[in-house]
């Protein structure tokens, strides 16, 4: 049943769904249709010649079970409809939904239509880069507060938001939920108890008129009423935000010299390492962590603040009665209504004052232990920089997500030199330039840029002599580099991290990824080189 919030669709009807072939949209069709609307499911992927087998089994399945869907590949002949709605990806300035508008026709998103239905406590969460970390550490460090809370992450990373409802996910799991700026783009009731802005650098330019535009769809993250929402953000975004709105709270990260901070947590040195600290106590050495890599010291930090801050908006007092607090230190956390759970001292709770036994109480001690754990137990997504060959004289890191110039930036930090960094894919209309000052400093120490795919004459534009060959695969850059930047008595570190889409070769940044893990793989097995590694 829907929450009583504004709806922009028909309660019933005829419903076009634009960008049904994706897993998202899957569930988008299953989920119109058991809301008992009739569905038209359009998409290119549905063209008899092009269509998988996969996809064939899927129409069938839902065709038997439903009588009222109708899957079509082209829309030269719009139907009628009472709606028109779209998954995440959609472009808003295509043809078809502006045809729909002018017939003062109802649009609205996958995102909109979702979150009418679900009143779950929501986090959530965008950037440029860093998204999917943040929200899959956040979900798990819930998960491990021993709160009694379950967290689950989703959106643009993690399970679809139609996926939660066909499934009928339970109304007391935290959704921490990924949000893209296509999602964000349409997000008329969006309400979250936590909002999270990473940061932001120039991506999908060739979908937005401007950075600036591109800044502005990402802000929405903030939803409908900033005033009952926490807001976690880069200081320098924070600045440039035009009439800063008024929110719950403001917890801005920042960063000074080597110091990154935020409202309680910290990254810095101490004794020439790395250091995470709670207010002014040391936690755990970064590189006991398996997040490693500048940039995720950044997120580390975000999504301590975000799952920290969740609990505690949750929840009103820890009450301890005397005699319970003297023997067995048992409390009792108050979240809602709906839910009472069970914290023992040692464990999470929200970094603020608590009132145990009616006596004030600073909770440091028991937040920081099960966090600690939380972070060492967490693994890595791979494709994010994800060292998966580590020796002496070879070192390759996959870092196949790594689709805008900031992101790779940010690996190069962390990479042992000399690198063979692999660029390339299917160009989003970035300013490739941005890399130069940082590839030229890399090539003087001995370092190689191979360019290929879609993008590899917009690298050598804008890089010049820096890009030591192109290529019209990846493949072929592979090769190439296997027969001339491999052994020798060299030690290099492979490097895709390729400030481009996968577009022009692959279905997603998960199968190029997956194809270099397999090459350099099969490469080492075949010199006999992995006994080395």
């Amino acid at each position: 049943m829907l929450r009583k919030v504004e709806t922009y669709w028909p309660s019933t009807g005829k419903i076009l769904l634009l960008g049904a072939g994706g897993i998202t949209g899957r569930y988008y069709v299953q989920l119109l249709l058991s809301n008992g609307y009739e569905v038209f499911a359009y998409d290119e992927k549905f063209h008899p010649e092009r269509i998988s087998s996969d996809q064939k089994t899927w129409q069938e399945q839902i065709q038997k079970k439903y009588n009222n869907i109708h899957f079509i590949f082209d829309l030269k002949n719009k139907p009628e409809v009472d709606g028109v709605t779209l998954s995440p990806g959609f472009p808003l300035s295509n043809e078809i939904i502006q045809h729909y508008q002018k017939n003062n026709c109802p649009v609205f998103s996958e995102l909109e239509y979702t979150l009418a239905q679900l009143p779950n406590p929501l986090v959530a969460i965008t950037g440029t880069d860093g998204k999917s970390t943040v929200t899959a550490l956040t979900a798990h460090l819930i998960n491990h507060a021993n709160v009694g809370l379950k967290a689950i992450a989703c959106g643009n990373y993690g399970i679809p938001l139609s996926q939660l409802l066909v499934e009928r996910i339970d109304r007391d799991t935290v959704l921490v939920c990924e949000m893209s700026s296509y999602m964000l783009e349409k997000s008329r009731n969006l309400r979250p108890k936590i909002a999270v802005f990473l940061n932001a650098s120039a991506d999908h330019l060739n979908r937005y008129s401007s950075f600036q535009e591109y800044v502005e769809t990402k802000r929405n993250v903030l939803g409908q009423s900033p005033k009952n929402t926490i807001l976690i953000t880069q200081e320098t975004l924070w600045e440039d935000w035009p009439n800063r709105p008024s929110v719950e709270k403001l917890i801005l990260v920042q960063k000074k010299d080597n110091t990154i901070h935020s409202d309680s947590f910290s990254i810095a040195y101490e004794e020439n390492q790395r250091c995470l600290f709670f207010q002014d106590k040391k936690m755990v050495s970064i590189k006991d962590l398996p997040l490693q890599g500048s940039h995720n010291e950044e997120n580390i930090l975000f999504a301590l603040e975000a799952s920290s801050h969740l609990i505690g908006s949750l929840g009103g007092n820890i009450h301890v009665p005397p005699r319970q607090n003297a023997k067995s230190r048992q409390s009792r956390f108050l979240l809602s209504s709906r839910t009472k759970l069970k914290i023992w001292c040692g464990m999470a709770v929200h970094p603020c004052t608590a009132r145990v036994g009616g006596v004030s109480a600073n909770p440091m001690g028991m937040f920081s232990p099960v966090f600690v754990q939380a972070l060492k137990s967490f693994s890595p997504l791979p494709h994010r920089y994800e060292v998966f060959v580590q020796g002496e004289d070879f070192t390759a890191i996959n870092d196949s997500k790594a689709t805008t110039t900031q992101a790779v930036l940010a690996a190069l930090k962390s990479t042992p030199l000399p690198v063979v960094l692999f660029l390339g894919g299917r160009s989003k209309g970035e300013d490739y330039s941005l890399l130069k000052e940082k590839l030229t400093d890399l090539t003087k120490h001995g370092s190689v840029i191979l360019a290929f795919g879609e993008s590899a004459g917009e690298f050598q534009k804008a890089l010049g002599s820096l890009i030591h060959k192109t290529f019209p695969t990846f493949l072929e850059a592979l090769q190439y580099a296997a027969n001339h930047f491999f052994g020798n008595n060299r030690s290099y570190t492979w490097l895709l991290s390729p400030a481009a889409t996968a577009w022009d070769e692959f279905s997603n940044f998960a199968e190029r990824g997956d194809f270099f893990k397999k090459f350099v793989t099969e490469m080492l097995h075949q010199s006999n080189f992995i006994d080395k590694v």
